[in-house]
Protein backbone atom coordinates (compact mmCIF):
# COMPACT_ATOMS: atom_id res chain seq x y z
CA UNK A 1 0.00 0.00 0.00
CA UNK A 2 1.48 3.39 -0.94
CA UNK A 3 2.48 5.73 1.91
CA UNK A 4 -0.01 8.41 0.79
CA UNK A 5 -2.88 5.93 1.03
CA UNK A 6 -1.81 4.80 4.51
CA UNK A 7 -1.65 8.44 5.65
CA UNK A 8 -5.13 9.06 4.25
CA UNK A 9 -6.50 6.01 6.09
CA UNK A 10 -4.83 7.08 9.34
CA UNK A 11 -6.20 10.62 9.12
CA UNK A 12 -9.69 9.30 8.32
CA UNK A 13 -9.50 7.07 11.40
CA UNK A 14 -8.33 9.95 13.59
CA UNK A 15 -11.25 12.06 12.39
CA UNK A 16 -13.64 9.25 13.39
CA UNK A 17 -14.57 8.38 9.81
CA UNK A 18 -16.08 4.93 9.65
CA UNK A 19 -17.70 3.73 6.45
CA UNK A 20 -21.07 2.04 6.52
CA UNK A 21 -21.16 -1.66 5.79
CA UNK A 22 -23.47 -2.37 2.86
CA UNK A 23 -24.30 -5.45 0.85
CA UNK A 24 -26.08 -8.62 1.74
CA UNK A 25 -23.09 -10.82 0.88
CA UNK A 26 -20.70 -8.91 3.15
CA UNK A 27 -23.14 -8.92 6.06
CA UNK A 28 -24.00 -12.62 5.63
CA UNK A 29 -20.32 -13.58 5.56
CA UNK A 30 -19.73 -11.72 8.84
CA UNK A 31 -22.66 -13.53 10.48
CA UNK A 32 -21.34 -16.89 9.19
CA UNK A 33 -17.57 -16.57 9.63
CA UNK A 34 -17.03 -13.56 11.89
CA UNK A 35 -15.90 -13.59 15.49
CA UNK A 36 -18.34 -12.52 18.21
CA UNK A 37 -17.90 -10.47 21.38
CA UNK A 38 -20.88 -10.73 23.70
CA UNK A 39 -21.97 -8.00 26.10
CA UNK A 40 -24.96 -7.45 28.35
CA UNK A 41 -26.93 -5.33 25.88
CA UNK A 42 -24.85 -5.44 22.70
CA UNK A 43 -23.10 -8.08 20.60
CA UNK A 44 -20.27 -7.18 18.25
CA UNK A 45 -19.48 -9.36 15.26
CA UNK A 46 -16.32 -8.61 13.32
CA UNK A 47 -14.16 -9.97 10.54
CA UNK A 48 -10.74 -8.85 9.32
CA UNK A 49 -10.39 -7.10 5.97
CA UNK A 50 -7.52 -7.13 3.50
CA UNK A 51 -7.21 -3.32 3.63
CA UNK A 52 -7.17 -0.74 6.46
CA UNK A 53 -10.74 0.50 6.10
CA UNK A 54 -13.20 0.21 8.97
CA UNK A 55 -16.78 -0.53 7.94
CA UNK A 56 -19.66 -0.80 10.40
CA UNK A 57 -23.35 -1.67 10.47
CA UNK A 58 -25.84 -1.39 13.33
CA UNK A 59 -28.76 -3.82 13.67
CA UNK A 60 -31.74 -3.30 15.96
CA UNK A 61 -34.32 -6.13 15.61
CA UNK A 62 -38.03 -5.31 15.35
CA UNK A 63 -38.81 -7.12 18.60
CA UNK A 64 -36.89 -4.43 20.53
CA UNK A 65 -39.24 -1.51 19.91
CA UNK A 66 -41.25 0.47 17.40
CA UNK A 67 -39.67 2.15 14.36
CA UNK A 68 -39.03 5.46 16.15
CA UNK A 69 -37.14 3.75 18.99
CA UNK A 70 -35.18 1.49 16.63
CA UNK A 71 -34.12 4.40 14.40
CA UNK A 72 -33.06 6.45 17.42
CA UNK A 73 -31.05 3.52 18.74
CA UNK A 74 -29.32 3.13 15.35
CA UNK A 75 -28.44 6.84 15.26
CA UNK A 76 -27.13 6.83 18.83
CA UNK A 77 -25.09 3.65 18.37
CA UNK A 78 -23.64 4.86 15.05
CA UNK A 79 -22.62 8.14 16.69
CA UNK A 80 -21.14 6.25 19.65
CA UNK A 81 -19.09 4.16 17.21
CA UNK A 82 -17.84 7.31 15.52
CA UNK A 83 -16.91 8.95 18.82
CA UNK A 84 -15.37 5.80 20.28
CA UNK A 85 -13.16 5.21 17.23
CA UNK A 86 -10.70 2.60 18.43
CA UNK A 87 -7.42 1.35 16.92
CA UNK A 88 -8.81 -2.21 16.98
CA UNK A 89 -11.45 -1.17 14.40
CA UNK A 90 -8.89 -0.54 11.67
CA UNK A 91 -9.03 -3.21 8.97
CA UNK A 92 -12.28 -4.81 10.16
CA UNK A 93 -15.90 -5.08 9.15
CA UNK A 94 -18.00 -4.69 12.30
CA UNK A 95 -21.66 -5.35 13.07
CA UNK A 96 -23.19 -3.99 16.28
CA UNK A 97 -26.27 -5.99 17.26
CA UNK A 98 -28.70 -4.79 19.96
CA UNK A 99 -29.99 -7.45 22.33
CA UNK A 100 -32.17 -5.57 24.86
CA UNK A 101 -35.26 -3.39 24.38
CA UNK A 102 -34.34 0.18 23.52
CA UNK A 103 -34.91 2.64 26.38
CA UNK A 104 -33.32 5.92 27.43
CA UNK A 105 -31.41 4.16 30.20
CA UNK A 106 -30.07 1.63 27.69
CA UNK A 107 -28.90 4.34 25.29
CA UNK A 108 -27.07 6.18 28.09
CA UNK A 109 -25.04 3.09 28.99
CA UNK A 110 -24.47 1.97 25.40
CA UNK A 111 -21.42 4.18 24.81
CA UNK A 112 -19.59 2.83 27.85
CA UNK A 113 -20.43 -0.77 27.01
CA UNK A 114 -19.42 -0.28 23.38
CA UNK A 115 -16.07 1.17 24.44
CA UNK A 116 -15.42 -1.76 26.80
CA UNK A 117 -16.23 -4.25 24.07
CA UNK A 118 -13.94 -2.51 21.58
CA UNK A 119 -11.16 -2.72 24.20
CA UNK A 120 -11.66 -6.51 24.22
CA UNK A 121 -11.38 -6.73 20.42
CA UNK A 122 -7.96 -8.01 19.28
CA UNK A 123 -5.77 -6.17 16.81
CA UNK A 124 -4.58 -3.08 18.63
Amino acid sequence: MPAEEKDANASAYEAGHIERLHGRNDIDSIFRRGKRIRGRNINILYMRRSDNRARCAVFVPKRLGNAVLRNRARRVLRENLRQAAHPAMIGKDIIVLCRKPVTEKYLEGAKKELREMLDRMPGV
